[in-house]
């Protein structure tokens, strides 16, 4: 079991499902509230997402139960995807649900809890002589902050609106299959994303690729702490920026190190060659 420093995710496999339980809900409740409409509007999202995460875990790049992780989540990889659908692939499939809109009567503000960022341990390997005390000590040092979220996320009405007004009136729709989906999306991570240059943008100021030099001149709470903290682009923090859409503060993708990028890279390619050669997402394992 592992608890990790910032919302206290303990990870429970029963019957070979990987069961995440979290103490501080809802952050990871928001997420899954927006997966879950995303899901809603295009069902080749939910379809493209579940090949995602198999191919992932195939390749031996996904997450192992009570190991330090080197690559990235699950959390990220879905992130990424939703972006690409929003704001790489053309016509896009997915509207932008968190940064529909900017006036303050379409917002709803939240108090958001997590644990300390700044602790300098970053996961707590729990057995039963430290268990109680690392759980206590996170507790200890939880922290408190306002986050708004866009009232319409809790108003079917208002997503469907949305979503006509920014894709389902597109007399171009796209109706590309969930294969050529996948495959393009691999195409864009492995050679197109230049992770040096771009940062996935998941707020609610803006979903979309953004220059990561543009951070440099953000006077916004967040472009402040990210010139403090990641000094534009520091490979020590990840190589991977991703703006959680609940959690600014923090960048999901961290745990993608500059040691494990060329290997992270080099089994995204096999894997995506292996697809265009075969059609399968199990001939990885053979």
């Amino acid at each position: 079991m592992v608890i990790s420093r910032r919302v206290c995710v303990l990870t429970i496999e029963y019957d070979e499902v990987e069961i995440d339980i979290s103490l501080l809900a809802l952050c990871p409740y928001i997420h899954s509230l927006l997966f879950r409409e995303y899901s809603l509007m295009d069902p080749r999202f939910p379809l493209v997402a579940i090949s995602l995460k198999k191919f992932i875990k195939n390749l031996g790049l996904s997450k192992k139960e009570n190991e330090l992780f080197n690559y990235l989540n699950s959390f990220c990889w879905i992130s990424l995807l939703v972006a690409f659908l929003q704001d790489i692939i053309e016509p896009p499939i997915l509207p932008k649900i968190f940064s529909h809109s900017n006036k303050d009567d379409t917002k709803i503000t939240c108090n958001i809890e997590y644990g300390n960022f700044y602790n300098k341990n970053k996961y707590y390997k729990s057995n039963k002589n430290t268990n109680r005390y690392k759980l206590r000590e996170f507790i200890n040092n939880i922290q408190n902050k306002k986050v708004e979220l866009p009232s319409c996320l809790f108003n079917k009405d208002e997503l469907r609106k949305m979503y006509y007004e920014q894709i389902g009136k597109n007399q171009n729709k796209n109706i590309m299959s969930c294969s050529e989906i996948f495959l393009q999306f691999l195409e864009f991570i492995i050679f197109y994303f230049k992770y040096d240059i771009l940062y996935s943008d998941c707020s609610d100021k803006k979903e979309a690729f953004e220059n990561i030099y543009k951070l440099k001149n953000d006077e916004s709470e967040f472009g402040k702490y990210y010139n403090k903290t990641y000094n534009y682009f520091n490979k020590v923090n990840g190589m991977f920026l991703i703006r959680d859409p609940i959690d600014p503060y923090y960048n999901p993708a961290q745990t993608l190190k500059e040691d494990n990028f060329k290997e992270f890279i080099e089994n995204l390619k096999y894997g995506y060659v292996s697809l265009i050669k075969y059609g399968s997402l199990d001939v990885m394992i053979k």
